[in-house]
């Protein structure tokens, strides 16, 4: 019945376990590492914190990270993750904080991330996102930090701000 593992600011090496059958499993912290290869399709249907911080990790974010609707900080942040990020992720509807900064992602920005009711810190600074900020994203009241920085994002900002 293991609530919570955390292994942070170690030395680990190594892949990500394809199979980490921990269903009790809430805080996972492994940030501080040197992981590589991709995050696993895993599915924690308890976890409320996944934080991978400051590894290796590398190919794209699993749109399966959306079906574990328990997360409320998910921080993938200082890897070298890419692809687009999965529109899936907004399904978290308990998501609070979202990091992503520092990585290679690249597309556009899902509108549907602005429709995280309890979402107040999202973090997508130092990525190769591009397009429009989402208008949804300018409306979204529960909002209190929003990192856009250092993208290639365009067009402009609107009045209603």
């Amino acid at each position: 019945n293991l609530r919570t593992l955390d292994l942070s600011s170690n030395t680990i090496t190594g892949r990500l376990p394809h199979a980490f059958p921990l269903a009790s499993l809430q805080e996972l912290r492994l940030n501080n590492n040197q992981l590589q290869g991709s995050i696993p399709n895993t599915s924690w249907p308890q976890l409320s914190v996944l934080d991978l911080k400051f590894n290796r990790l590398e190919g794209c974010i699993p749109a399966e990270l959306g079906n574990i609707h328990s997360l409320t900080n998910l921080d993938l942040s200082n890897n070298q993750l890419s692809g687009e990020i999965p529109a899936m992720l907004s399904d978290l509807s308990n998501l609070v904080r979202l990091n992503l900064h520092n990585n290679f992602l690249s597309g556009i920005i899902p509108e549907s991330l602005a429709s995280l009711p309890k979402l107040r810190y999202l973090f997508l600074n130092d990525n190769e996102l591009s397009g429009e900020v989402p208008g949804s994203l300018w409306n979204a009241h529960t909002l209190n930090i929003c990192d856009l920085s250092n993208n290639q994002l365009s067009g402009e900002i609107p009045r209603e701000i």
